[in-house]
């Protein structure tokens, strides 16, 4: 393709499972965003007004979308989340799980790799951790299911210059539990930070806004308000098994602090999510 700077290629990398599990998602994404979800296209390049991202050796291009980089109005985030979350399935991912870095049993096999390879250390005791913590997890199969990101960090939601919110990255959109969608979002967007930059405590004022316009468009089963912190820890677990297989196989150093900051976030969430989330969800209807 060619853009007034000039001819750029798009490359695909890695192993044809990677490249498979990528082009479903962005096919998927283009759905979404044409049923109203606000997620930021592909695009082809045509005058390099475009937005680069690289991930897992894929580059992508997206649309450009004047904004700044997080939320300004948690009401307004509420219900772009919740918007996506009723979306219908798409008979053609119906029968397919588009997510499968995100799941609890190729996390144990991750995790289980890395210990051969590297059984001592911070990063070796997290993940013996997190294989017990695994082992005790609910079974996610009566959770709803729908399309979730999986990604909706502060680093991919964008709020434009009308107030909407835009999605970013979406190259792990998929099918999975509705759920799974949660944990970044009340771990990094709702959280307030201590003098040292960590995540200390909810955030409740913007936590209940939050959930007040989300739920009006999905509320939550019983199942997923009791569950909330099985959900986070799975979350954060399949985050960083991802990433230390990915260092295991590249020897890529950054993976390794990006498993690392998700192993983290798991000492936080024991003690967030029964102290701030969980009277929240739980609290008698008013």
């Amino acid at each position: 393709m060619n853009t007034r700077n000039g001819p750029i290629m798009i490359k695909w990398f890695g192993d044809p499972h990677e490249r498979d599990t990528v082009v479903n998602s962005l096919r998927l994404s283009h759905w979404a965003s044409g049923q109203g979800a606000a997620i930021v296209q592909l695009q082809p390049l045509r005058d390099g007004s475009v937005c680069l991202d690289e991930e897992d050796g894929v580059l992508t291009v997206f649309e450009y979308v004047d904004g700044a980089v997080g939320v300004g109005d948690w009401k307004v985030f509420g219900r772009a989340v919740g918007r996506l979350h009723t979306l219908p399935v798409p008979e053609f991912a119906q029968r397919s799980y588009f997510c499968p870095r995100r799941s609890v049993p190729d996390a144990e096999r991750q995790l289980n790799a890395f210990l051969a390879a590297s059984p001592v250390g911070e990063l070796a005791e997290y993940a013996r951790r997190s294989l017990a913590l695994l082992r005790e997890l609910p079974p996610f199969a009566g959770f709803p299911l729908g399309i979730l990101h999986t990604e909706l960090g502060i680093a991919h939601t964008l709020t434009r210059a009308t107030g909407e919110i835009a999605f970013l990255d979406t190259l792990d959109i998929g099918i999975g539990p509705l759920a799974m969608d949660l944990p970044p979002i009340f771990c990094e967007h709702l959280s307030h930070l201590n003098t040292e930059g960590k995540a200390s405590h909810l955030n409740l004022r913007a936590t209940k806004e939050f959930l007040e316009e989300y739920e009006r468009f999905r509320p939550f089963t019983t199942q997923e308000r009791q569950n909330m912190l099985a959900v986070h820890r799975a979350h954060h677990i399949c985050h960083a098994a991802r990433y230390l297989d990915q260092a295991r196989r590249s020897g890529a150093q950054e993976l390794l602090k990006r498993a690392l900051n998700h192993f983290r976030w798991l000492d936080y969430v024991e003690e967030m999510v029964p102290r701030d989330l969980d009277p929240l969800l739980n609290a008698p209807a008013s």
